[in-house]
């Protein structure tokens, strides 16, 4: 997805590489225009070239093409880093909606107590402390 994210194509050829404006979100076939609004891109950027987009705007393009995959298991490591409030809200309505496994690294106390329902604590000396509550308890 960065490679992509760091091209000169646009929103369009990312996502539409076969030409037309289907893209394929999970097994469904959605309008490109209508799934990227959920990201928070206006019908303009369409055809605007990524290499122009701001970073947090790259940053919802990688989000954008990743969600278009189905997973078994996402590995997130401090995923809300340099991420604004809106784009991390559009990443947690996703992970709250993923039916897979997501092993979560993060600081972020908030994010964890709203995404994870068990919590691996690792408290030093090889103990590995296992809790079905919320890590601000």
């Amino acid at each position: 997805a960065r490679s992509l994210v760091n091209s000169d194509k646009s929103l369009l050829e990312i996502f539409c590489p076969n030409g037309g404006d289907r893209v394929e979100v999970r097994g469904k076939n959605m309008h490109v225009y209508g799934y990227l609004k959920n990201f928070l891109f206006p019908k303009e950027f369409l055809d605007k070239s990524v290499a122009l987009l701001s970073g947090g705007e790259k940053n919802r393009v990688a989000l954008a093409l990743l969600f278009t995959k189905e997973y078994d298991v996402l590995i997130l490591d401090e995923p809300t880093n340099d991420l604004d409030i809106a784009t991390i809200n559009i990443l947690e309505e996703y992970l709250l909606s993923f039916e897979g496994a997501i092993l979560l690294v993060s600081h972020d106390r908030y994010f964890v107590d709203k995404i994870a329902t068990k919590l691996y604590a690792f408290e030093g000396d090889g103990y590995i402390n296992i809790l079905h509550t919320l890590y601000t308890e």
